[in-house]
């Protein structure tokens, strides 16, 4: 017969191993703090994880007043703000009705997205799964002549939809970022965010970023605030898509377009290079306010997305015909002024 003296000490040995198990748990579970973000105390918002402050991504997001888009199939959390907020497929529907027509038009094309269109000359909208607009191209046919320096290709290919011919796309989110698959990422306007991967962690099925790693990542710092006993951080926004932003991601805007262009009606400044190409609209700041294609009128049919009324060909610049301009956010661009 076991001595009870023995039996009770396992039972006590059971006890104990339940009780850091339990203890285990819960540290494994986190800790919240308040913690303070370029000025905004955040109640319960720092999760404290091993010796580390984690935050939720979304909610950096929100300080910073703009829009965060977890893409599960690319695994990259999207951080957009000032006019990368309105790059999201619904909102750049909302904004060009017109674009209510347009369908997808092929799978995941890595490095650059779903591409979104309709039948005939138009201006290509292309995403990633999730939405996050990814760029603007217009499709040229082979037959409308050879290859431009400032095309995707030097030889004719299959385009979306149907046909052979040329692209041209401006990209405003860096290719890299659109590919299936690999390590959780986190983009910043586009652009992706440099950090350990330990930086970047899953807790309850919300995605948080190591506070100290985010705020140096993005141009910024963290400090401690020991009155009120609050880490606290200072995180700068991605930088907005103006000219200088999309040149970097579009070596072709540097040498070959050029501007102002008188390209069509409505309000902007465009740039755009000297052929078929899709022309970037920028206001006075060179902040862009869209992007557009110009269409010789004998060489497209009038198409219900065309900035003209059908059977109305104006002159644009010059070429006699349609354009097809694309806005980011409704306003004075659309309405005949700057």
């Amino acid at each position: 017969m076991r001595p009870r003296l023995a039996v009770a000490w396992v039972v006590w040995g059971l006890v104990a191993v339940a009780l850091v198990g339990a203890a285990a748990a819960q540290e494994a579970q986190g800790v919240f703090v308040d913690v303070r973000i370029n000025g905004h105390v955040l109640p319960r918002a720092g999760l404290l994880y091993g010796d580390r402050t984690y935050v939720r991504i979304a909610d950096v997001a929100s300080v910073l007043e703009g829009r965060f888009v977890y893409d599960p199939d690319l695994r990259v959390a999207f951080v957009n703000t000032g006019r990368y907020a309105a790059l999201q497929w619904e909102e750049l529907v909302r904004v060009n009705p017109k674009l209510r027509s347009y369908q997808p038009m092929s799978p995941l094309i890595e490095g650059k997205g779903v591409h979104y269109g309709a039948p005939g000359t138009h201006l290509t909208v292309v995403t990633t799964p999730a939405g996050v607009i990814t760029g603007f191209q217009l499709a040229v046919s082979a037959a409308q002549g050879s290859a431009l320096p400032w095309f995707d290709q030097a030889e004719p290919g299959p385009l979306p939809g149907s046909g052979t011919g040329y692209t041209h796309t401006l990209q405003i989110v860096h290719p890299e970022l659109i590919r299936l698959g690999g390590p959780t990422e986190i983009a910043w306007n586009g652009l992706p965010l440099r950090m350990a991967p330990s930086a970047i962690l899953w807790f309850e099925g919300e995605l948080y970023v190591r506070l100290r790693d985010l705020a140096v990542a993005s141009g910024g710092g963290v400090g401690w605030d020991p009155a009120a006993r609050i880490a606290s951080a200072k995180v700068v926004p991605g930088t907005d898509l103006d000219l200088d932003k999309l040149a970097s991601l579009n070596p072709e805007i540097t040498a070959h377009f050029k501007g102002p262009l008188v390209r069509a009606p409505g309000g902007g400044i465009r740039y755009g290079a000297d052929g078929p190409s899709v022309v970037v609209v920028v206001n006075e700041g060179r902040l862009v306010e869209g992007f557009e294609i110009v269409v010789r009128g004998e060489a497209s049919a009038w198409r219900p997305w065309f900035d003209q009324a059908e059977g109305e060909p104006q002159p644009i610049g010059e070429t006699t015909g349609y354009s097809q301009t694309i806005y980011l956010s409704p306003g004075p661009s659309q309405g005949g002024g700057t």
